[in-house]
């Protein structure tokens, strides 16, 4: 949706009910470079008349614009008036209606499936469920399910409560709740041991009273780390995106980095440096569905680090042909290459879509930094920059949308199996 239309959009909901204008579309337009403080202006006017929509949608926007609180808090007064939202495409292609569950939180707790809708062109019907807001007795209208709510030690409570819940609902259900609880990063990392085409270092939950204890020596880093110690790597618990990630090389360095976090809670692993043969480092982004792997990006750094959007990728013509050429040969060749470490993840955890951040070690391992249901697919990035990218995420896309409505279909043919049973 262009600024223009946005803005006859708020213009006309002074007469109709104010439509949801969701993640997507608003980070398109910063992704646009566009000035939207008129939009939240309006938003701010239309959210003090009580319109639910437009405080999910400020919500949305002071959360992309580094406003965690205020946006939080935003939310909850959204979800005071209402717990179930529509969101519909600009282009409508698809005639399922999806049911997204979801949970109350920051823009990191569900799968952002607002890209997904609007590019395969469906409908999204999105419920937040909440022990203060449970799955209600009649929900809205939908073919299909899907439980967006991710693995976060914050929706432990809300997974548990949905998986009892899921039970007995009739329409057919992407993503059972009980097993993306398995897919917390200390559990995942013991999930995925032994596995000779895959490599990911044991995680293991630590606090800071530990912490302290490692550094004055009363306890041993190595029980933690399953024989390992320096370097390895640390971060805050249910932390995404990098935020108070670091590689911690000595004692003093977990007593500087205590010194600037304030969590109670990390993660900690052993550090594998995973370079290639030309020093730079290459982070991948997978999502399987129903088994079948999609790149999504892949990104080039010289920091072991890798962010997609800090590792200079739109500066670098070299880099975007690195990508291209992965994306291209990625049926034939990558996919290929970790074949049966992509099925062996499948079935492990048994969800039919999910997303892996991943690398390959010096002796061709499938080297996993996170899996999750919670990370990101769009296509916000300038074609004119990224051409070869809206073929790949349109492959992605369609892959989802296959999901759907093969699930969909095969629902209903047990379904018919069942009444001829009887």
């Amino acid at each position: 949706m262009s600024l223009n239309a946005l803005a006859m959009c708020l213009d006309d909901s002074n007469k109709n009910k104010q439509p949801l204008i969701g993640l997507a579309t608003l980070m398109s337009l910063i992704f646009a470079g566009k000035d939207l403080t008129p939009v939240g202006t309006q938003l701010l006017e239309l959210a003090g008349g009580d319109d639910a929509e437009a405080l999910m949608d400020l919500s949305i926007l002071v959360q992309l614009k580094g406003d965690h609180d205020t946006g939080i808090a935003l939310q909850q007064q959204a979800l005071m008036l209402k717990q179930h939202y529509t969101l519909e495409p600009e282009n409508l292609k698809n005639q399922l209606k999806l049911l997204a569950i979801m949970a109350p939180g920051d823009l990191m707790s569900n799968t952002p499936l607002e890209f997904i809708a609007e590019g395969i062109g469906i409908e999204l019907e999105m419920l937040y469920v909440s022990q203060e807001h449970p799955l209600p007795t009649v929900l809205p209208e939908h073919d299909i399910i899907m439980v967006a709510v991710s693995e976060l030690d914050r929706n432990y409570q809300i997974l548990k409560l949905l998986e009892a819940d899921m039970i007995n609902l009739e329409k057919p259900i992407i993503n059972n709740p009980g097993k993306i609880i398995e897919m917390s990063r200390d559990k995942t990392s013991i999930m995925l041991q032994n596995y000779r085409d895959i490599n990911m270092p044991i995680t293991s939950r630590i606090d800071r009273f530990e912490l302290k204890n490692i550094i004055n020596e009363s306890q041993n880093l190595a029980h933690y780390l399953m024989g390992s110690t320096f370097p390895f790597i640390i971060r805050p618990i249910d932390s995404h995106a990098g935020y108070g990630l670091k590689k911690i090389e000595n004692i003093n360095e977990i007593n500087e980095y205590l010194l600037n976090q304030y969590n109670d809670n990390y993660f900690i692993s052993p550090f594998i440096d995973y370079y290639s043969e030309d020093k730079q480092y290459r982070k991948y982004r997978i999502v399987l569905i129903k088994g079948k792997p999609f790149i999504v990006h892949m990104a080039i750094s010289d920091h072991w680090m890798v962010h997609y959007a800090n590792a200079g990728m739109i500066d670098n013509a070299n880099k975007r042909a690195e990508e291209k050429f992965i994306m291209e040969t990625f049926d034939d060749d990558f996919s290929k290459r970790h074949a049966l470490a992509f099925n062996n993840i499948y079935e492990r955890f048994g969800l039919e879509y999910i997303g892996i951040d991943c690398g390959e070690t010096s002796d061709g391992k499938l080297l996993i930094f996170e899996i999750g249901n919670s990370l990101t697919v769009h296509s916000l990035d300038p074609v004119d920059i990224f051409p070869y990218k809206k073929t790949q995420i349109t492959k992605v896309f369609n892959g989802f949308s296959v999901l759907l409505e093969q699930t969909v279909v095969a629902n209903s043919h047990n379904k018919s199996l069942e009444l001829i049973k009887r």
